[in-house]
């Protein structure tokens, strides 16, 4: 709305602005696994996991350019239960 305004005010006689946004192509693709202590296995429960397992892919052909095991800094904290 705000470009269509600008549009609008710095060139007369428009009528109408169609703006049509083509979001950039990413050439990789991040993965996030919820896993268990053991980390081999994949846990349920996104958010109280120990640890994560991350990856960046790159999508043209499907190579691995990073992966790391990361530990949920925030499994123990405590959640404020969600209102119904």
């Amino acid at each position: 709305m705000k470009i269509e305004k600008e549009i609008r005010t710095q060139i007369f006689h428009v009528d109408n602005v169609l703006i049509h946004y083509e979001p950039q192509k990413k050439e990789t693709s991040k993965l996030a696994v919820p896993l268990k202590e053991d980390k081999q296995s994949v846990s349920e429960h996104f958010g109280e996991v120990p640890y994560f397992y991350l990856a960046t892919i790159r999508k043209r052909d499907g190579t691995f350019i990073s992966e790391a095991y990361h530990r949920n800094l925030f499994a123990t904290e405590e959640r404020e239960m969600a209102l119904k």
